[in-house]
C-alpha cells in the first residue's frame, strides 16, 4: 500500500536476498521485452542496475511516463485511495512482514473508514 516506505524496506541488508532474486526476474522479463520488441525497449543501462531502485527509476519510470521511481512509487500506491472504498474490503497485512510496509497514516485511514463503515452498518 505503501511503496515509498516498501521500497526503502527491500533494500535493507536483511531483505537483499528478495530484492535480488526480484531484481534478477525483472530484468529477465525486460530483456524478453527487449527481444520481442526492439523498436519499443532498450536494453541500455541494464547491465548497471544493481537495486530494485535503480531498476524502476532507469525500467519502470522510464516506460511507465513517470518522472522518477519516486514519482512512480507516490503515484501508483494504493494508499492513495484507500480512504475511498466503497464496498467492504479485507486487506491483510502480516505485521512481520519483511517488505511490505504500511505506514501509519495509512493504517489510520484504514482504521477511520472502517469506523465509519461499521456506523453506517
Amino acid at each position: 500500500m505503501d511503496l515509498v516506505a516498501s521500497s526503502a524496506a527491500l533494500h535493507e541488508p536483511q531483505n537483499r536476498l528478495y530484492e535480488r532474486r526480484f531484481l534478477g526476474d525483472l530484468l529477465k522479463r525486460h530483456r524478453h521485452k527487449v527481444d520481442l520488441y526492439p523498436g519499443l525497449y532498450s536494453a541500455d543501462g541494464l547491465d548497471t542496475i544493481r537495486t530494485m531502485r535503480q531498476f524502476d527509476e532507469q525500467v519502470v519510470a522510464r516506460y511507465g511516463g513517470f518522472t522518477s521511481a519516486d514519482d512512480y512509487y507516490r503515484s501508483v500506491a494504493s494508499s492513495n485511495w484507500v480512504q475511498d472504498i466503497a464496498v467492504p474490503t479485507l486487506i491483510l497485512h502480516a505485521l512481520d512482514d519483511p517488505f511490505i510496509r504500511m505506514t501509519a497514516e495509512t493504517r489510520g485511514k484504514l482504521l477511520a473508514l472502517y469506523r465509519h463503515q461499521q456506523k453506517v452498518e
